[in-house]
Formats: C-alpha cells, structure tokens, sequence
C-alpha cells in the first residue's frame, strides 16, 4: 500500500505499468501464428498468436510457416485487416491454407507487399486491396480466387501464381525467367471479348502458356 511520500512513485509507477501494458497490446505489430490444430479459425482469436497478440498494420508481418498444421487451415479474416506481408507454409507439405471474409488490405510503405509462400498452397478467397500491388515469393504456390481491387502490379519471384477470377487490367512482372533478362517481361490479362483470359490459368517464371507476353 502506497503511503505518505512514496504516493507519488507509486502513481507513477501504475501510470507506466499502464502504458506499458497498452503499448503491447494495441500497437501494430508482426506476430507469428502459433495453432497448428487446423480446421475454421479467426484471425482475430488472440489464443492463435504468439504472446496472445494479433498480428495487423502497415509494414508488418502475419508469419502463419515453421508449423505443422495436421489439418487444412482456413482462416476467416473476420475484421477488415491491414498487412504488410504474409508468410505462409506446412513443413509436411501436406496441408493448406485459405483465407476468406476480409477485406484484406496489403500496404508497404518501404517495399511491395508480399504473400510468400514457403510450401504447399495458400488460396485467398478474401478480397486483397491495397495500392501498391503484390509480390509472390518463395517455391509454395498462391491462388487468388476473389474479386480482388489491389492496384499497381503484381510481381513473381519463386513459385506458382493462379488466379481464377479475370481482372480488367492485371500486369504481372515475372522477377525471374530463364531467357529472359530479370524484370524484362510482362504478362498483360485483358478481359477483351478478343483476348479473354480464360478462367483459372497458372504462372510460374517458367510456364508462360496461354498468356499475352509483352517484352518491356
């Protein structure tokens, strides 16, 4: 019990107690997904996270890898989110990921938002938004199967991109592909009567059958 002349330290004391509990909860921050269980979950479940801390904000990291998850996982982005970069992955490369509800908003204020993915596949039936595009890493492969309204380009570095839903415009920068310089082709998806993409194609920085390529 605080007395006398020591009532001021202690205040001061519970003040910085209470920021200091504050601060570890309501800053964005990158965290690491902990459940490996599987089945429907919600990104928003704090007993999911690390440290009971959701992973959100602008330049930050949602890591949903280095786990075994022994059942396929959908997570349901069950708030309007904001992300900097997801990293999914299974270390048996049995199991998948899906991530619906959303919207999932990607921003970077530094580099290119980025989905990679480490193993096996992740699907994201939430709708991606975000103006500074998306950039797939890593060997795993990434499905986009919503209505997505992201702008800017999306760029492949590793791995398969498939999309099953035909943008109006999409650009997509292959980072690498044997042949061709780094950075020197674009693949141009036109929802042209002409020139329509048809639906649920694949690419990959070695497989460019059935796209429009255009050198830079």
């Amino acid at each position: 019990m605080c007395r006398g002349g020591a009532v001021t330290s202690c205040l001061l004391w519970l003040i910085g107690a209470v920021l200091l509990l504050c601060s570890g909860t309501a800053h964005a921050q990158s965290r690491t997904w902990t459940y490996t269980a599987g089945g429907n979950v919600n990104w928003t479940d704090t007993g999911k996270w690390a440290g009971g801390i959701v992973a959100t904000g602008v330049n930050n990291t949602a890591q949903f890898s280095g786990l075994n998850i022994t059942a396929n996982t959908t997570v349901t982005v069950d708030a309007g989110r904001t992300i900097s970069d997801i990293l999914t992955g299974d270390t048996s490369q049995s199991q998948t990921w899906t991530f619906n509800g959303g919207p999932l908003n990607l921003a970077n204020t530094t580099i290119q938002p980025q989905i990679r993915v480490l193993q096996s596949t992740v699907t994201f039936d939430t709708v991606i938004t975000g103006v500074n595009g998306l950039r797939k890493e890593q060997a795993g492969t990434l499905v986009l199967n919503a209505d997505n309204t992201y702008t800017g380009d999306t760029s492949i570095n590793r791995g398969t991109l498939r999309y099953s839903k035909r943008a109006a415009f999409w650009v997509v920068t292959l980072l690498t592909s044997p042949g061709l310089p780094a950075a020197q082709v674009q693949i141009k998806l036109l929802q042209l009567p002409t020139r329509a993409v048809r639906p649920f194609q694949s690419c990959t920085p070695r497989c460019l059958s059935g796209l429009t390529v255009d050198r830079l």
